[in-house]
């Protein structure tokens, strides 16, 4: 049985454009209102989402591309030194392959194991194990993140091992699904409306 071809509007719709793709930073302070600085101090600077199912509600909801169940695919942007926090993903494998410069992958209880990985080396984390990500060159580089799912969820939940350490604000608990972070009583906050916090207000997913 022959099958018939997409049009090229059609494929068009299956393409990510990288000057045209938004952080998920950005997504998540239009969506959420969860300001960016705030996401940035538990993420890559910049988290480029790139396909994700239609039907997904992590991090990465806003891909331009919209793929099969089953992956996520995103770029991580770091300047030098810049990375996430050590995290453990509950529900899903993560797999890091080095698109430019130099990335320290760490895993372990404190992070305590580490490799580097060079241009197109590539790891695969699997989920539970705590892990984060640093550039190490001496320029911006560039990370292609691609999760897979191991459950049906339609998130992807994360759990940071010190949250209170990285964040600027004056308490914290474990995260919800995919991740909680207080994002209305930061110790920079200057509103007289960011001077109370309600639990509830404070269950942003990021």
């Amino acid at each position: 049985m022959k099958m018939k071809s997409l049009t090229p509007e059609a494929m068009e719709a299956r393409v990510a454009r990288f000057d045209k793709l938004q952080t998920y930073q950005r997504q998540n302070f239009e969506a959420h209102g969860i300001p960016a600085g705030a996401v940035e101090k538990i993420t890559a600077r910049r988290v480029y989402p790139v396909m994700a199912p239609a039907d997904y509600q992590g991090r990465s909801a806003g891909a331009p591309v919209k793929g099969p169940r089953g992956l996520i695919v995103s770029i991580a942007e770091c300047e030098p030194g810049n990375g996430p926090g050590l995290h453990r993903h509950l529900n899903t494998v993560e797999n890091f392959m080095c698109l430019s410069g130099r990335f320290e992958i760490a895993w372990g209880d404190s992070g305590q194991h580490k490799l580097v990985l060079e241009p197109l080396d590539m790891i695969s984390v699997p989920r539970g194990e705590n892990r984060s990500f640093r550039n190490v060159s001496s320029e911006t580089a560039r990370l292609l993140v691609m999760i897979l799912p191991e459950s049906n969820e339609k998130s992807d939940p994360i759990s940071y091992r010190r949250l209170s350490e990285i964040l600027p604000i004056e308490h914290s608990w474990m995260p919800l699904a995919p991740v909680t972070i207080c994002a209305t009583r930061r110790s920079d906050a200057k509103s007289a409306e960011n001077q109370e916090c309600r639990k509830q207000d404070c269950r942003k997913n990021v």
